[in-house]
């Protein structure tokens, strides 16, 4: 009797523990389907490998839009998850060397207990910061047209264009961005002025350096879009970076100086235009005038040279006394002197009006 129960009790705990067992699996089946779902957040596309190759065989059916996705459970399928909808920047650093303390030193205050912001002179810095040369193994540097060394710190922004070659890409891509970046920019660093890259051609320099690496990132089909590139900071090596900087103020001032000297010749320029104008238009009056008055006496002067050559002594009295007449009809005072020791006779003084004076 004893044995029966425990047989039928080992029967019992047997069937149990089948049961569960089927249970677990089942369980573990529906978490294996379950892991096939997923959710594609709105600012990203998802990609789906199925044992390594990518599946669909348009672009449409590669890329998937926000929302649910089902797929086979890992490792059948690869959901790949790839962010478009973001812009992202990337620190470009290689051919930089970091400054500190506003003297274009490294920044090893920490290292070489050295106080940047009270120091007064670089000649205070030891050796081991200022060095006799640049170090190629620690410092980037690029070299400019006219033979110079720069070191710029640039930024670049960027988004995914398409997510296949993104997602596809046989190298890293931030890796290859840097790469492309680097190379393009010390190539038109190359083919730039010191004095330009320095102050008024970053913008075009940034410009080049765009241009030029988003052609090569298309050639590979990297599927990245660069958006732009911004010079932080480009700097000289830190042993000439004074002498540099007042190069920078000297033209700075210049294109000051030259922005006033053309406020000031758009501000006096059409005053001394209006002035000439109003010059000119005076002098054509009175030329005209004098001409008129010329032309008058040359005909009354021809009227009398017949006159003259016959009867000179009546015609000079008669132009005496037309004279005065025409003098006498504007006096406005009459004054008769006496006579003084000298003449005989009285003296008359005329005021005349301003006009005839």
């Amino acid at each position: 009797m004893e044995s029966n129960d425990i047989r039928s009790l080992l029967l019992s705990t047997a069937g149990l523990g089948l049961r569960l067992l089927q249970i677990l699996i089942a369980l573990g089946f529906l978490a294996i389907i379950a892991s096939g779902i997923r959710i594609i957040n709105p600012n990203e596309v998802a990609l789906v490998t199925r044992f390594g190759r990518l599946v669909g065989s348009a672009r449409a059916d590669q890329i998937h839009e926000p929302g649910l996705l089902f797929s086979f459970p890992y490792p059948i399928d690869e959901v790949i998850r790839v962010p478009i909808r973001q812009v992202r920047e990337l620190v470009i650093d290689e051919l930089w060397f970091p400054a500190g303390g506003g003297l274009g030193y490294p920044a090893a205050a920490d290292e070489f207990d050295i106080d940047f912001e009270n120091m007064d002179d670089e000649r205070d810095l030891p050796l081991s910061i200022t060095g006799a040369s640049i170090d190629p193994v620690r410092e980037g540097y690029c070299l400019t047209g006219d033979t110079y060394i720069v070191q710029p710190y640039a930024v670049i922004k960027y988004r995914i264009l398409d997510p296949v070659d993104y997602a596809l890409l046989t190298v890293e891509s931030e890796e290859l961005m840097r790469t492309v970046v680097v190379q393009q920019l010390t190539h038109a660093m190359g083919e730039s002025a010191v004095d330009e890259i320095l102050t008024i051609g970053k913008r075009e320099l940034a410009q080049k350096t765009l241009v030029r690496s988003q052609d090569l990132l298309d050639d590979l089909s990297s599927g990245i879009e660069l958006l732009a590139v911004e010079f932080k900071e480009i700097i000289p090596p830190r042993h000439v970076i004074r002498d540099f900087q007042r190069v920078v103020s000297a033209a700075i001032q210049s294109q000051t100086m030259i922005r006033e000297a053309e406020a000031y010749r758009a501000r006096e320029l059409p005053r001394a235009q209006s002035d000439a104008r109003s010059m000119i238009l005076s002098a054509r009056a009175d030329s005209l005038r004098t001409v008129a008055n010329a032309s008058v006496r040359m005909t009354k002067f021809k009227t009398y040279l017949p006159e003259y050559g016959h009867r000179s002594v009546a015609l000079e009295s008669r132009l005496l006394r037309e004279t005065l007449e025409e003098l006498l009809n504007g006096i406005k005072k009459l004054y008769l002197i006496p006579a003084s020791e000298k003449r005989e006779g009285p003296q008359i003084r005329l005021l005349l009006p301003k006009d005839r004076s």
